[in-house]
Parts: structure tokens; sequence; C-alpha cells
């Protein structure tokens, strides 16, 4: 399957706490969100899917004590019925009953990493310190930066399924692209194949044509592809949460 499974997400866990104990912290703070979920993905081997709350994603590890994840009320139903951790959340109640349970770990001298600090929205900070006035808050998110810098055999795997419809699909498109078709139209073929071929996409796929190259990122329109331009194709499929980047640049017929 095309999954990571319980078991590798729980040694996840356990690697953790073996970090957590030599960093002496009494426990760790993990967020992401929908459009950057890996951090507690990593963990979890859930992705939230993005609704009117950002799908934010928070994994609480203190010592001694089983994990907690907490998330967005939409995605709370379909995380407790697939995601391994028992004990799950929701976001919104966070000023409120979860607070509340988190002022039990609030002992001087103590400190309580956090990773993903430059994804968490103020607010969820301010009420960390006003649950736990009296912990300290390092920084620790290298520590998950390098844990996920070494790969298992599976995420190989996935990476290179992920790498090989992406070859695939860019090289179905040389066959696609034609003059007169839109920007628009390019990327819906070829999120239409990496689909079929049983991906998900990793970001946005990107298609820009003539002077719309000139821009670093650009959202594709109805402007339609000329005779003698180039056209640029971004993409990036994902196969159990593992992506794959690749683009090709096409000169269309024409050019002098």
């Amino acid at each position: 399957m095309n999954i990571i499974d319980q078991k590798e997400l729980e040694n996840r866990v356990k690697l953790l706490r073996q970090h957590i104990k030599e960093r002496k912290l009494n426990g760790i703070i993990v967020y992401s969100d929908e459009y950057r979920s890996g951090y507690c993905t990593y963990f979890t081997g859930y992705k939230p899917i993005n609704v009117i709350e950002e799908s934010p994603q928070t994994l609480i590890l203190m010592e001694n004590q089983d994990p907690i994840l907490v998330i967005g009320r939409l995605n709370y139903y379909s995380a407790k019925e697939t995601v391994w951790i028992k004990n799950i959340l929701q976001h919104h109640k966070f000023d409120s009953e979860i607070s509340t349970m988190l002022k039990k770990f609030n002992k001087k001298n103590h400190k309580i990493g956090i990773a993903g600090e430059h994804l968490m929205p103020f607010y969820l900070r301010d009420l960390l310190t006003k649950a736990m006035p009296d912990i300290e808050f390092p920084i620790v998110t290298e520590i998950l930066d390098d844990m996920r810098k070494i790969k298992s055999p599976k995420e190989i795997e996935l990476m290179e399924k992920a790498a090989d419809i992406n070859d695939k699909v860019l090289t179905e498109l040389k066959t696609i692209i034609k003059i007169g078709m839109t920007e628009q139209q390019v990327v819906a073929h070829a999120d239409f194949l990496g689909r079929q071929m049983g991906a998900d996409l990793g970001s946005a796929t990107v298609v820009m044509s003539g002077k719309n190259t000139k821009f670093p990122a650009w959202r594709a329109t109805d402007k339609k592809i000329e005779k003698g331009e180039l056209l640029m194709v971004d993409f990036n499929p994902t196969i159990g949460y593992y992506c794959n980047d690749g683009g090709l640049t096409f000169l269309m017929p024409g050019a002098t």
C-alpha cells in the first residue's frame, strides 16, 4: 500500500521521545497546517484537507504520556477513525478545555520544546504561554528536520513512485500540448493524468507561457499558447504524502 504503516509511525514517536530525553526536555509540541503538513503528518500519517479553518494539526508529546493530536473540527471526524493516536482533540477547543488540560504540565524549571514555530500562529503560542506560564519553550524544530533527512526504505519507495508518475505525466504532456490551448487546459491535463495514475498533488501545477514565463511563480490563466512561445510546466505529484517536483520547458513550433 502507498502509506507509511503504523509500526513505522510509532517508531518515529519513540525516536522523538529519545531526542526529548537527550535534550533534557519534558515534552514537545509540534505544529503544522494543511499547506505545510510535514512535521505532524510525519508522526500521524494524516494530512488534513484545507477547509475554512485552515486545517491546523498539533502533536503534543509529554514525557511518560501518550501522544495527543489536536486537529481542526472538520478534519477531526476522519482523523478519529484513521489515525493510530487514540487521544484526538478539536483545535477550536484550545482556548478552553485543552488549555485547562495543559495546566497540569506547568512546572517550574521544566522545558517543553516547540517544533514548527515558524508555522505556528501567534494566538496559539500565546495560549500555550498563558496555560503554562512557568514553562520555558525552546525552539527545537531542527530535531524533526534531522529525523526527516534519513529516509526509510518505504519512504524511498513512495518517493520513487511519485518520481515515476512525474516522468510519465511530463512525457505524456509532450503529445498533448498544442498551440491554441490555454494554460488552464494544460494544468487540467497534467492533474488528470497524475490522479489517474494514483497521485495526489503536492502543490498547484504551474503552467506559464510567453510573457508569463518571466515570473518565478504563476497561477495558470485562460491565456492561449501561441506559435513560437516558450511554455514552462512544473508538476508536483505525491504518493503517500511524499512528492516529486519536476518540470519541462517547451519551445512551441514556429520559433525563429
